[in-house]
């Protein structure tokens, strides 16, 4: 069957059907989309690749259950790509601290911490995360090779394409805004 001109929510009313060809259209019509908005995000080619194979594992998991909103489907699809990139910045975060042995008082847990306060610190992670990912692109990226990646000013510029003033001025923006941010969800 040539599913070319089928309306999007109607293939995944076929996938969720059981019908492998509408899900293998939806893959060629919203993997590019997906994959782009991922690489504006996690900057990484390989990973970008990766995690739009996982949302289309998902959405192919989830498919029966996708709930019909009016909206384009690829806006689900998005959505869960944007998940996959916050669950994987959480997973990074805490991989990156237990292997280096860096001191990261954001995700360090007391052992003697009751389980109330490790939800908490793990309710605080995700919300600088989240900020995070509410940033520019180039906010977020500065901000990342500043105190995720522990460069200095002078290494970040060069990363960035900056000069170190313009870099400064860009960090200082972005720990306001970021400031900001938080401050909102608190």
């Amino acid at each position: 069957m040539d599913y070319r001109g089928i309306d999007p929510r109607m293939l995944i009313a076929g996938a969720g059907s059981g019908d492998r060809e509408a899900f293998a259209e939806l893959y060629r019509r919203y993997r590019i989309a997906v994959f782009a908005f991922l690489m504006r995000r996690v900057r990484n080619r390989v990973l970008a690749e990766d995690l739009t194979s996982e949302t289309f594992a998902r959405a192919l998991g989830a498919v029966e259950r996708y709930a019909e909103t009016g909206r384009d489907p690829g806006a689900w699809l998005v959505t869960i790509a944007r998940n996959l990139v916050f669950d994987d910045a959480k997973s990074s975060w805490r991989q990156r601290v237990h292997t280096t042995g860096e001191p990261a008082a954001l995700d360090r847990c007391d052992p003697r911490d009751s389980p109330e306060s490790e939800a908490l610190a793990a309710e605080r992670r995700a919300t600088i995360v989240f900020a995070l990912a509410r940033l520019s692109l180039s906010q977020e990226r500065c901000l990342r090779l500043r105190y995720l990646h522990g460069l200095s000013l002078t290494e970040t510029a060069t990363e960035l394409g900056r000069g170190i003033g313009a870099t400064k001025a860009l960090q200082r923006r972005a720990s306001r805004e970021l400031a900001g941010l938080l401050g909102s969800q608190a």
